[in-house]
């Protein structure tokens, strides 16, 4: 299937998302010391090593199967956030098969598991459930700005995903705050979300006297889909409202000009602009989208007077992005010609930037460019926060990017750039999705053990490893048993669900494991359906069905 063009929704937490940069911005910007932050992200790369990373276009056109292995629908597109790159719906396109003459619609990414044994997705799903979701029509590309149809779509879907931008009162605390300017250079420029429950961005000006302050911008799909969007080495002059006690920290940004360009994120009442612009495209979309057509053109513009800045929505659709055109900090362009999704997190990972000749001297040599340093506009133009010199010994996009797998090989990705490696988290309401990558009840592990020896085995734990033991499944937590007879490899289970149990098990723990025995990649093990240690017990596997079914 041929790919077109990219985006999201994150919820914004409700700090920010009200509207209201209050006094509590400035309280979690002070109370979170930057080497604790980076304690925080070690550990959670730490926590989640399994990544699985798909091109955009194998995964795009897939087919998606019911629980009775119907295949209901095919995987039209994705729709992904503008800042966070990461995917809020997927949209399938059913066919004839369910004799409904085909049908689009808008499914929350959370919803959707992965077969790897049969490599497609699955939806819990029936034919009736299909005829009564909401269509994804012609009029919602121009929604995608305004994102009035997710309300409808998330609603029918019991709230997953909803969007939380409400309205409360403005903080006097803010009004009465002191305002200042801070004039510099952009050191770095940072998205975090550990402020207000949505991906922020912050940044960190050298200033004129040799001072670093910290500034909090907005949440990245409006900061970074406009054109004066930060990157380093900008020469910024803000005006900022200092909403802590403590000097230097706690510093919301206003208005800024960044390297030229003007960036209006607040008034002085506190109202965030992209509530006002996004209410603004509610209202011009309600009385122009009736004859709307989803033709590009018709999705980049919206009803503009002359001179306006262009709104950028915080949705897009992913296959925007392919084929985009892209400039580096020095202004020398090229052309995105891949996008790499990490599917557990559902996430936007890389793009494959093809540069222009003129610009590497090297011709045709497509290079990794991590979703982090990317902007992207309203017309899906895509800007990156790195200079010809770090594109040039950047990595060269691979014909397999599951080698991505190694945790090994993205430090020295994101180091040539300069920047943290990103944190691809496996999302809340994905793990019955997890599940299902090889251990779900007809998964790889059951199948590869329901016709096993039942064994028995007691001993002591000489070792507990955290392995992939078959390519495109999660971790697994595997502890070598030493017994009368000699060593035997125990699978516990998958590593996500193993690190929520209470039971300990630890290097030197006498452990009694029921399961079957069966081989994987020649090698012998018992897939344990129960362990017992220290007078507890653990059920990992009831008969056929694994414990972590629909958890």
């Amino acid at each position: 299937m041929d790919l077109r063009h990219c985006a999201q929704l994150t919820a914004l937490g409700l700090v920010l998302s009200v509207g209201t940069a209050s006094p509590v911005l400035g309280q979690e910007l002070r109370e979170q010391p930057r080497e604790q932050a980076r304690e925080n992200r070690a550990a959670e790369r730490t926590e989640n090593r399994a990544h699985f990373f798909h091109r955009a276009s194998d995964l795009i056109g897939n087919d998606v199967a019911n629980p009775n292995n119907d295949v209901i629908a095919s995987i039209e597109d994705f729709i992904v956030d503008r800042g966070s790159g990461r995917i809020e719906h997927a949209l399938l396109k059913s066919g004839d098969l369910l004799g409904i003459g085909g049908k689009t619609i808008a499914v929350p990414y959370g919803r959707l598991s992965f077969d790897s044994v049969d490599k497609r997705f699955k939806l819990d799903m029936t034919k009736e459930q299909i005829d009564r979701a909401s269509s994804f029509v012609p009029a919602n590309w121009s929604e995608l700005r305004a994102s009035t149809w997710t309300q409808d779509v998330d609603k029918w879907w019991n709230g997953d995903d909803t969007d939380s931008d409400i309205t409360t009162e403005h903080s006097s605390a803010f009004k009465s705050a002191e305002r200042r300017t801070v004039k510099g250079t952009i050191e770095s420029v940072e998205r975090d979300r550990s402020i207000g429950g949505s991906e922020q961005v912050i940044v960190t000006v050298r200033t004129d006297n040799g001072a670093d302050e910290r500034l909090l911008l907005g949440p990245s799909w409006y900061v970074m889909g406009q054109d004066a969007a930060p990157m380093r080495g900008d020469k910024i002059e803000a005006k900022v409202v200092h909403t802590g006690a403590q000097a230097g920290d706690g510093l919301t940004v206003l208005s800024a000009k960044i390297d030229g360009d003007d960036l209006t994120l607040r008034d002085d009442e506190g109202r965030t602009r992209w509530r006002m612009d996004r209410d603004s495209e509610k209202d011009a979309d309600k009385s122009d989208r009736r004859d709307r057509k989803p033709e590009k053109q018709d999705r980049d513009d919206t009803s503009r007077k002359p001179g306006q800045t262009r709104y950028a929505g915080r949705l897009m659709l992913l296959t925007d992005l392919v084929g985009a055109s892209a400039i580096t900090t020095n202004k020398t362009g090229g052309e995105v010609q891949e996008v790499v999704i990490e599917r557990r997190s559902g996430q936007v990972a890389f793009i494959g930037f093809d540069p222009n000749e003129n610009l590497l001297g090297i011709a045709d040599e497509i290079k990794v460019v991590p979703w982090p340093l990317l902007s992207v506009g309203s017309d899906h133009k895509v800007r990156i926060d790195a200079s010809s010199e770090m594109l040039k010994s950047a990595e060269k996009f691979p014909d397999d990017v599951t080698v991505y797998q190694d945790s090994a090989r993205l430090g020295p990705l994101y180091r040539g750039f300069a920047i943290q490696p990103a944190v691809f988290k496996a999302r809340a309401d994905s793990d019955r999705a997890i599940a299902d990558d090889g251990w779900g009840k007809d998964g790889f592990y059951s199948k590869a053990f329901i016709d096993g020896e039942v064994a028995t085995v007691s001993g002591r734990i000489t070792s507990i490893r955290i392995d992939t033991i078959r390519d495109g499944t999660p971790a697994s937590r595997v502890a070598v048993v030493t017994t009368d007879s000699g060593e035997q490899s125990v699978i516990l289970g998958p590593e996500w669900y193993m690190a929520k149990q209470s039971m300990a098990l630890s290097d030197g723990s006498r452990v009694i494991v029921h399961g079957k025995r069966g081989t994987l990649n020649g090698k012998s093990y018992i897939c344990a359906h129960s362990i017992e240690s220290d007078g507890r017990s653990l059920t990992l596997w009831d008969s056929d069905r694994p414990a972590w079914e629909g958890r």
